[in-house]
């Protein structure tokens, strides 16, 4: 099975990638979220060619309601251009836990794409 993470955000959207032979998230790339339909236009080719199973998406348990109302009007926008399961997974904290990965500087311009990997990453624990 294949996964793609996502970490939405209003200007950047990073994306990760994993699979459940090797069962560890990787970095895949940050797309400019230009506009909405751009952006969903970017995902449903990756998906399709990827041949992704699964996307995980972040969206955070404790943060202001406007940033979770924000993707969940991303996810439902995608829901029906895709054929492929989306789940969340809490992306909370994400940003500082990329600041602190080892030979990562602070305010590192991937900042989105390791958060998408960890959010990623999480959510495949959490299947273990």
């Amino acid at each position: 099975m294949k996964y793609l993470g996502v970490d939405y955000g209003e200007k950047f959207i990073g994306l990760a990638l994993a699979d459940t032979e090797s069962n560890v998230s990787m970095p895949l790339e940050i797309i400019r979220n230009h506009t909405e339909s751009e952006s969903i236009d970017k995902l449903i080719k990756l998906i399709s060619e990827y041949k992704i199973d699964k996307v995980i998406v972040g969206k955070p348990h404790w943060h202001d309601n406007s940033q979770i109302k924000v993707i969940e009007r991303f996810v439902d926008k995608l829901i029906p251009q895709i054929e492929v399961d989306i789940d969340f997974v809490d992306e909370s904290l994400t940003t500082k836990m990329v600041d602190n990965l080892p030979g990562v500087q602070p305010n590192n311009s991937r900042v989105d794409d390791l958060s998408a990997m960890i959010i990623l990453q999480a959510y495949l624990d959490s299947k273990e």
